[in-house]
């Protein structure tokens, strides 16, 4: 939850650690939207190399390299650990974004608009209901508590997960417990 990272970064890590928290709470929602894209370029990085794109993927990884080396060199001088973290996540972003652009032009790939607008709007409202929570509720762990709640009612809501997909894999779990 990338968002608890954003509302949330100072007093996750005040709770966690005893130094550099200021320092760091402003690095850590970069890193955690960073884990984002990184999860995103594994769905996609996968389907590649199922499909055997593999020049694709290094081409595409040679040039995140540069990209990473040319920013690093640019934004640590300056900003020391926040120039790094922006330069992991631009380049994780560049990443997954291209693998995603490269998935649906080699797999020929329809994109769904409903469940895209339905994505939208959900992290819209996820981001939104985050700022009105830190903002207004005073205590952050009922703030973060009510997030995560949220925004997994939220995912129901827009039809992101349905209780019928969920107990279809609560079931096939049990299923392969028995053999």
């Amino acid at each position: 939850m990338a968002g608890l990272g954003l509302y949330y970064g100072f007093e996750i890590l005040d709770w966690m650690y005893n130094e550099h928290i200021e320092t760091s709470s402003r690095i850590f929602p970069l890193l955690m939207f960073g884990f984002m894209a990184i999860s995103t370029t594994y769905i996609f990085g996968t389907l590649l190399t199922a499909n055997g794109n593999l020049r694709e993927l290094n081409i595409l990884a040679s040039s995140a390299v540069i990209l990473n080396i040319v920013l690093n060199l640019i934004l640590i001088p300056e900003r020391q650990a926040l120039g790094a973290a922006i330069s992991s996540l631009v380049t994780q972003v560049y990443m997954a974004v291209a693998q995603i652009i490269i998935t649906i032009i080699k797999l020929r790939l329809v994109s769904d608009y409903r469940f895209t607008a339905r994505l939208v709007i959900f992290i819209l409202v996820l981001f939104v209901g985050g700022y009105f929570l830190s903002t207004y509720i005073s205590n952050w762990y009922q703030g973060a508590i009510l997030l995560i709640l949220s925004s997994l009612i939220l995912m129901f809501v827009v039809k992101l997960l349905r209780f019928r997909d969920l107990y279809r894999i609560i079931r096939l779990d049990e299923e392969s417990k028995d053999v």
